[in-house]
């Protein structure tokens, strides 16, 4: 009996501690709040990162301790005393660290329900910068500017005619900040007066207006067989009608001009490689030595071809017959026309790219960001590279090109400007009447030119890669103020944080991941 007692006394005491034990982790189990690590990293170009809290029955608030370089938090209050076993990630939002040191800011967690403070601490790295350094001793061209073409009415079966307001959107320095726009020269004079508001509207607001012809009166023209296309034919010029042509053309200048317009320069003809009208390279210089000083009281372009072909302006330059009666050499870019063109600088005559577009919808939609980005960007990037005075789209508007149509493949609405509208205007707005400068760069992932004007400097600066990259952009001359703007997938145009260095000759910041930016430093 007595080995009974003592038996059942030692499981009695053996369940009382094991309820104990038990009784111990269960309120553990039911009611805590805690971070699931001590410590967090962000490297200096995050702009947030996540956090984890881990809770059960308990309520709790978070907070950033003192000030620094956290500016938000996702959630500041959670849980409930209802609920077990359960987590919550946070997003902590950071400003990037664009210092030379790693910095360190803790989150305060405090468990309402048991009153118990932990602290989980964000630590910021920081990073080697990019290094982009500004050379205005060495110089290239005088950028003209930059736009694109007048919508001819009916050419596509959608409402794409642009309005006085659209043009205002687009050639207002508070809007886009194109400087030049391109109009048709009709064959038939009852159309001239189609554009005329529009291209008013534009010169009013400051704009270059030029014209291109696409064909001459159907009665100066012969038929004969399209080398673009053959066996297809096209029509040509009769030698017989240049004068008339010439006439045609000077009637045009005259028209604009009763109307207010003064056209900053007309073109010989349209593509004259294509089967718009064709001209051969011959054909072309005889018209511009017999008639190119005969166009009216503007100044004479030769001879938008559509691969820019030098055959069609080479013999130009080189004649004495025919470099004097010539001013801007003009071509269009489809195929492998972007080329540098020494011949024309040595010269002194200004090259303008005067049409192209991207738009494919074979290979998915290139209209959009990262295409827009890749392609396009990149593409006005190395026309400046190219020493190309101006960049001229095709239509103005359109789903694929500066603002939206009534097409149904548009990303934004009729009239609004799209990811393209904002790529041609950081170039508009921070290239426009300043003379491209060297620079040198650190990464070779990353396009960028720049423009010295009166007593400033400004970069364009293009990030295709997928992850942000810390830029320091270097002066020889002291620094008084830098500003930047940045459009990516979800920003357009729109302000970022610059750092100025102590001794005011560098500045430092983020360009985000598949973004332009647009820099300008003014200098002391």
């Amino acid at each position: 009996m007595k080995r009974l007692l003592t038996k059942f006394s030692f499981i009695l005491f053996c369940s009382i501690i094991l309820l104990n034990c038990s009784k111990g982790k269960g309120d553990l189990a039911q009611n805590y709040a805690r971070f699931i690590t001590a410590q967090a990293q962000a490297s200096a170009a995050d702009d947030s990162i996540k956090i984890r809290i881990e809770w059960s029955q308990a309520q709790w608030s978070i907070s950033a301790e003192g000030s620094g370089f956290i500016t938000g938090l996702s959630a500041s209050t959670g849980g409930n005393v209802s609920t077990s076993n359960s987590f919550t990630d946070i997003k902590v939002s950071l400003v990037y660290n664009l210092t030379s040191a790693s910095r360190n800011q803790n989150i305060v967690l405090t468990n309402i329900t048991s009153g118990e403070i932990s602290k989980i601490t964000i630590v910021q790295n920081t990073a080697t910068p990019v290094n982009l350094t500004l050379n205005p001793a060495v110089t290239y061209q005088k950028v003209t500017g930059f736009g694109g073409m007048i919508d001819p009415p009916g050419w596509v079966g959608v409402a794409n005619q642009i309005t006085l307001a659209e043009t205002e959107k687009m050639y207002s320095q508070t809007g886009l900040g194109y400087n030049i726009i391109r109009m048709m020269v009709y064959p038939d004079q009852a159309n001239w007066d189609t554009d005329i508001a529009v291209a008013k509207k534009a010169q009013d607001l400051g704009a270059i207006v030029f014209a291109s012809p696409w064909e001459p009166p159907a009665n100066m023209t012969g038929t004969r067989a399209s080398a673009f296309d053959p066996p297809n034919t096209t029509k040509y010029l009769l030698p017989a009608y240049y004068k008339d042509y010439t006439a045609h053309l000077k009637a045009f200048v005259d028209y604009t001009t009763s109307k207010g317009l003064n056209l900053y320069a007309i073109s010989v003809q349209n593509e004259p490689d294509m089967n718009w009208c064709s001209f051969t390279p011959t054909e072309i210089f005889n018209f511009v030595r017999d008639y190119g000083r005969k166009l009216g009281n503007t100044k004479t372009m030769a001879a938008e071809s559509f691969h820019f072909s030098p055959d069609y302006t080479d013999q130009l330059l080189n004649s004495t017959e025919t470099v004097n009666n010539m001013d801007i050499v003009g071509g269009h870019i489809y195929g492998s026309g972007l080329n540098d063109y020494p011949l024309a600088r040595q010269k002194g005559k200004e090259i303008w790219m005067t049409e192209h577009l991207l738009n494919s919808e074979t290979s998915g939609y290139d209209w959009l960001w990262a295409p827009s980005l890749q392609y396009v960007a990149r593409e006005i990037n190395d026309c400046m590279v190219a020493n190309y005075n101006a960049y001229i789209w095709w239509y103005l508007k359109r789903y694929y090109s500066m603002i939206a149509d009534t097409d149904a493949k548009s990303t934004v609405a009729v009239g609004g400007t799209t990811k393209r509208g904002y790529i041609l205007s950081h170039y508009a707005k921070y290239a426009t009447g300043r003379t491209r400068i060297g620079t040198t760069i650190s990464d070779a992932d990353l396009l960028s030119t720049a423009y010295t004007g009166t007593n400033d400097m400004t970069v364009v600066i293009i990030n295709n890669k997928s992850t942000p990259v810390i830029l320091q952009a270097a002066s020889t001359s002291a620094i008084s103020t830098a500003s930047a703007v940045e459009t990516n997938a979800t920003k357009n145009m729109e302000s970022i944080t610059t750092t100025l260095s102590s001794d005011k000759k560098s500045v430092n910041l983020v360009l985000t991941a598949k973004s332009i930016v647009s820099i300008k430093l003014l200098l002391q």
